[in-house]
């Protein structure tokens, strides 16, 4: 499920566990568009190594032991 206008993003890291951010310091000009544009970016790269290393231990478990 995606927000309206495709405002998850924005909101991803308030939402994070644990949070990167507040919706207060979004709204009110602590934080620039840079600023959540990193965040974002820095939760993507987590993720992704996160969905890797679950591929590699998923295809570890499924070899032969020697």
């Amino acid at each position: 499920m995606r927000l309206p206008d495709d405002l998850d993003w924005l909101m991803w890291p308030v939402m994070a566990e644990p949070p990167m951010c507040t919706y207060r310091e979004l709204h009110d000009g602590t934080l620039r568009l840079a600023d959540v544009a990193q965040m974002v970016d820095a939760l993507s790269a987590r993720d992704e190594n996160r969905r890797r290393a679950h591929k590699a231990a998923e295809t570890a478990a499924k070899q032969p032991g020697p």
